[in-house]
């Protein structure tokens, strides 16, 4: 498991590489600054846990369009591997800045829905990999016809013929 600083560099080098702002078009500049809010909240309550109780920078409707944004840019946009773990990383961050501020069940409905989208997508294209490359060695094994599988379709040929002869 990562821990909280890995996880923050992390985001945080997403959020400032170009792939951001071309993923997410004009939402990019607030998606960027409530991920940060978020990360400042987060480190306050790591260096003052006693103080729980103080306003959050990020309430529920500031989660619900991180989660809305998510959610549109996933099913807008085709992404890379790295692009999907790291809008992963961040859905992971919101579900538990939410389960440890928020508590808002809505919130947590949508990160495991994005979550578990990121995961079967990666899944499904695996698969249609998998299946091209079976496909392709398949078309192989298709056109490799040795004269011995000839002689041999003969040879059971004929006694199949035989056997119906005798009854």
């Amino acid at each position: 498991m990562k821990s909280f600083e890995d996880t923050k560099t992390e985001i945080t080098e997403f959020l400032e590489s170009p792939n951001l702002a071309m993923l997410m078009e004009h939402h990019s500049q607030s998606f960027s600054n409530q991920i940060r809010n978020i990360l400042k909240d987060i480190e306050t309550m790591i260096e003052e846990p006693e103080d729980q109780d103080t306003e959050r920078l990020c309430g529920i409707a500031e989660l619900s369009m991180l989660t809305d944004t998510l959610m549109k840019t996933l099913l807008e946009n085709a992404t890379s591997d790295q692009m999907l773990d790291d809008l992963k990383n961040v859905c992971h961050l919101i579900y538990n800045y939410n389960d440890n501020t928020q508590k808002d069940n809505s919130i947590r409905t949508k990160c495991i829905f994005i979550i578990n989208f990121i995961d079967g997508f990666v899944s499904l294209r695996e698969a249609i990999q998998i299946i091209r490359n079976l496909k392709t060695s398949t078309e192989q094994l298709t056109k490799f016809n040795p004269p011995s599988f000839g002689l041999s379709k003969h040879y059971i040929d004929s006694i199949y013929g035989k056997d119906q002869c005798e009854e």
